[in-house]
């Protein structure tokens, strides 16, 4: 990422615990209790709302940020693949660790890694938005 770089270890690693994330947090979860996935998430929104706010509490402010930072990451990812349909999941996570690999591709080469250059490394972000939205 445009903080310290990306490489196939790293975006394999995001894959498998986005892909983890749906499989346990949600899939397995909403066969267990016998409801629907889209109650599933539900809950599982309502979990992490819980985390985020009581995670502030942690003292050590390295430990709250890995913490805050996991579960921010995973709400991000149940909202997305409750957007896009949680059977596809697999897919979406390809697709938005392929939108991460690309940022630093953009970053590193087309703006040269220049700390300065963050603006427009968000504005092709979003100008580019539609080409991950498979």
């Amino acid at each position: 990422m445009a903080i310290c770089g990306f490489n196939e270890k790293m975006l394999e690693g995001l894959r498998n615990l986005f892909d983890g994330a749906i499989e346990h947090g949600i899939i397995d979860r909403a066969k267990k209790k016998g409801i629907y996935i889209e109650e599933q998430f539900q809950n599982e929104f309502q979990e992490i709302s819980q985390w985020l706010f009581y995670c502030k509490n942690i003292s050590d402010g390295p430990t709250q940020k890995i913490i805050e930072g996991i579960g921010l990451l995973i709400v991000g990812v149940f909202e997305k693949d409750l957007l896009k349909g949680a059977s596809k999941y697999k897919e979406n996570h390809i697709t938005g660790t392929n939108l991460l690999r690309d940022l630093d591709d953009y970053f590193y080469g087309n703006l040269k890694g220049d700390k300065e250059n963050m603006p427009q490394l968000f504005n092709w972000v979003n100008k580019n938005l539609k080409r991950y939205e498979k």
